[in-house]
């Protein structure tokens, strides 16, 4: 029955990484769902997402028997991926996991102190980010057209690669450290103590109170600042 699984979790990845991966996990479970081209993770799940030819979910707990408390399903192409215990237990050092591969990646959302990695580069023609209650990401992008960030809570995200325009929207002491991400233009709304390391080289506008900082790279012209506050921006050579 293990082989069986190994098997059928290998072929949900086009990647051959993100299937070692999932191999190298003995209490790995392929999930049946149908077609998504949205992600939106709750819990405390340690996600890693890769970009190939096929979909597949494929989730896991390190607790014995506790996987069938993980809700996995698709709902107006939406792939929806939660834990639920019934019981009520706390169980010391649970790690949940979630191992997904997309085509294509429209919206990502994650709440509840969710650890999401995109393995590999991340494409898609506009790409919509949703973070909340100290999710952290990390990635490389490639968006055509619009990238949109909105981050609250201590979410944290670490992007790299490239953006057509890219918006963002940070609130609480949320941190964008994306100064390896090239925007051709940038628009940002933060409040209370967030920081936004950016690069960008055509346009910059921005809005920013309580103790927001952005320090921006590259050659954009700056179109509308307004702060207040201890709110700053300053050009990081």
């Amino acid at each position: 029955m293990k082989q069986f699984i190994l098997i059928l979790v290998a072929a949900c990845f086009s990647v051959a990484a993100a299937a070692q991966k999932v191999i190298n996990d003995p209490n790995a479970e392929p999930r049946n769902v149908g077609s998504f081209n949205k992600i939106d993770i709750s819990s405390a799940f340690e996600v890693i997402i890769s970009q190939g030819n096929a979909e597949g979910v494929v989730v896991s707990s390190n607790i014995e028997g506790d996987n069938q408390n993980i809700h996995t399903s698709v709902e107006n192409g939406k792939l929806k991926i939660g834990y639920r215990n019934p019981g009520k237990k706390w169980y010391r050092n649970q790690n949940l996991k979630a191992y997904i591969s997309v085509k294509n990646l429209d919206y990502l959302g994650g709440s509840g102190a969710s650890k999401i990695t995109i393995d590999g580069t991340l494409a898609s023609p506009n790409l919509e980010i949703d973070l909340s209650g100290a999710t952290d990401l990390k990635g490389n992008l490639a968006v055509n057209n619009q990238l949109k960030l909105e981050l609250s809570g201590a979410s944290d995200v670490t992007l790299t690669g490239a953006a057509g325009a890219i918006n963002i929207r940070a609130s609480g002491a949320s941190d964008v450290k994306a100064f390896d991400l090239t925007a051709g233009e940038c628009n940002i709304d933060a409040s209370g103590a967030c920081n936004v390391r950016i690069s960008v080289e055509k346009e910059m506008n921005a809005e920013l109170s309580g103790a927001s900082n952005v320090q921006y790279k590259g050659n954009a012209s700056i179109r509308n600042i307004k702060t207040s506050g201890a709110s700053n921006i300053s050009r990081k050579s």
